[in-house]
């Protein structure tokens, strides 16, 4: 799974369910995501049992 997003605002919510190629659920998996800003802000979520995660960022993505 691999996410994108290049917005100008001050909180960002993130989340989605993660699954295998197969649309099999991948619970307890680890998401690393490197948010390209002035400040690097780096996030690591695991999902929760049923495949889900969510993070918010305050700060503004250039």
């Amino acid at each position: 799974m691999v996410f994108s997003a290049k917005l100008n605002a001050q909180k960002i919510k993130v989340f989605g369910k993660v699954t295998d190629n197969l649309q099999s659920p991948l619970p307890y998996a680890n998401i690393l995501t490197i948010l390209q800003t002035d400040d690097l802000e780096i996030k690591l979520t695991i999902t929760e049992q049923d495949c889900s995660y969510a993070w918010y960022s305050a700060k503004p993505m250039s």
